[in-house]
Formats: C-alpha cells, structure tokens, sequence
C-alpha cells in the first residue's frame, strides 16, 4: 500500500513526478537517519498495528533473571521492539513487536517466552 502513489496519481499526469519526488524526499531522508522510519511514522498499516498493539494481551517477554544481556534479540529483531532497557526491564515494546519469534529462536539462554502480556491501568 504505497499512500504517496494515490496522492500523486489523482494530481494528473504532468504533476506526477515532481509531486512524489516532494513527497517521497523526506520520508527518504529519515530513512538514512533511523532504522525504519516509514514504517513507524508514515505507513498506515503500522499505524493501526500499532495502535491495536496497546491492547495485546498475548506476546513475547523476556525474563531478566534468565537473560545476560548478550543482545542477540536486538540484533535479530526486524522492527526495534527490543532495546537494551528491555533486557533489564523484560518488556518488549508492544506497539512495536509483531510477533515474528526471531528472539525466541536466537535466545541460547531461555530468556524470552510467548505469554499472557500483564494488562496496564
């Protein structure tokens, strides 16, 4: 779903590159500055995915007990769910994890477990 291709298709056809090289410059820029910029700011299906995710009852967490903080599950993770405070803390952003399993399958140490997420007030 690409919403910057439908704005410049309805502008006509002598607007269409100049309007998606305006669009598209500074989207692009981001891109280079932090890692998944369009997907956090721009997509509107990461929107409503990230919007449905303050209410997941299910998900990953990780155990700080079992977890020596080796980063395996930063690495490996493909949106950024997981920061160093995570493996302090054991929460995993929940508006940013989409449940892919990569940290589960990386984590040597049984740190990190598919649950019942504890519901905030």
């Amino acid at each position: 779903m690409c919403p910057i291709r439908g704005i410049c298709t309805t502008a006509g056809p002598g607007t269409i590159r100049a309007t998606e090289l305006a669009l598209s410059t500074f989207p692009l820029l981001l891109e280079f500055t932090e890692k998944r910029a369009w997907c956090k700011y721009f997509c509107p299906v990461g929107a409503v995915i990230g919007a449905l995710g303050f209410k997941k009852i299910l998900g990953f967490k990780i155990d700080p007990e079992k977890c020596i903080k080796c980063k395996a599950c930063i690495r490996v993770c493909p949106t950024g769910a997981i920061s160093e405070n995570s493996l302090s803390t054991g929460e995993i952003s929940r508006t940013e994890c989409i449940a892919c399993g990569r940290c589960y399958d990386v984590c040597m140490y049984d740190a990190i477990h598919f649950g019942f997420l504890p519901q905030k007030v």
